[in-house]
């Protein structure tokens, strides 16, 4: 298979903009839930928790300070979006691309087949919503406190759901490299 036949279709359809204003909306909510909470957080107030959702670190009260998961969560979900819509000229990065530098190449292999840049993509939305689940459901659970019962497999189901969701999109997207190696992608 030729160079020509896994160049990728630089008419792409945008990304899915829904994934990421779900994403960005239930940190908005929460960001809503965090400042209403601020008043009666404690100062010095809990910055870090074990896995049982126990402080283990403290800081002087600050508003910044409180909602910074909120921030970092947002970041994440922007920082994702940008990368789904940069995937055509990000995946063209490769071998058979001419670059400012005679000879250079910052890649060896061909650029990534049409199949496997919207498998990128979907798998970008599906960790920009969650992150923002598990970074969201964190700072609720270090706000509001965490029944004893689900202490200890808080933590462990979400960072779980997490994990699941990019191994499958991984999986997803070697198996999409492969069939385009083979000659089965079309």
């Amino acid at each position: 298979m030729g160079d020509s036949e896994r160049q990728p279709d630089m008419a792409l359809p945008p990304p899915r903009r829904w994934p990421f204003f779900a994403a960005a909306g239930y940190l908005c909510v929460v960001l809503g839930v965090g400042i209403a909470l601020f008043p009666a957080a404690p100062d010095p107030m809990p910055v870090h928790f074990d896995a049982a959702f126990q402080p283990d670190r403290w800081a002087p009260k600050s508003l910044v300070g409180f909602l910074s998961p909120v921030f970092v969560g947002l970041g994440v979900a922007a920082l994702m979006w940008t990368l789904a819509a940069l995937m055509p000229v990000l995946s063209s990065i490769g071998g058979g691309q001419g670059h400012p530098a005679p000879g250079v190449q910052l890649s060896p292999r061909p650029p990534a087949a049409t199949r496997t840049v919207q498998l990128t993509r979907r798998m970008l939305e599906r960790l920009a919503l969650s992150v923002a689940l598990l970074i969201g459901t964190v700072a609720l659970l270090g706000w509001l406190g965490v029944p004893d019962w689900a202490a200890p497999w808080a933590l462990v189901l979400l960072v779980g759901g997490f994990l699941g969701v990019l191994a499958f999109s991984v999986v997803g997207i070697v198996g999409s490299e492969r069939s385009a190696s083979h000659g089965l992608d079309a």
